[in-house]
């Protein structure tokens, strides 16, 4: 009867000690949550500037990219009057209108 009465109070002593262990784990992820979530709040604010700055610089590209096709263009119209390809020559240059100097 003694054995049975210390075996069932050692057993008591360790789920109390499992319990205790798993009360502080249980502390600990609540704390790490709460931590978490509160980084969580104060990052908020970077990631839609983060997204704001994402969309400017895709626009920004774009333009980019207009820009250098406007500017191929253009070059290759001046290529073409400067050697002599204008509209006399048969070239797509813009001409004189009524007689005067050409736009190109």
């Amino acid at each position: 009867k003694a054995a049975i009465e210390s075996q069932g109070q050692q057993r008591v002593a360790e789920l109390e000690h499992k319990v205790s262990a798993l009360q502080e784990r249980t502390r600990i992820f609540l704390r790490a949550i709460h931590v978490l979530g509160e980084r969580n709040r104060r990052m908020q604010p970077y990631r839609e500037d983060n997204e704001r700055l994402k969309n400017e610089l895709a626009a920004a590209k774009e333009q980019l990219q207009r820009v250098e096709q406007s500017n191929s263009v253009l070059q290759w119209h001046v290529q073409q009057r400067l050697s002599g390809g204008g509209p006399s020559a048969g070239g797509f240059g813009f001409g004189s209108f009524g007689g005067g100097p050409g736009i190109c």
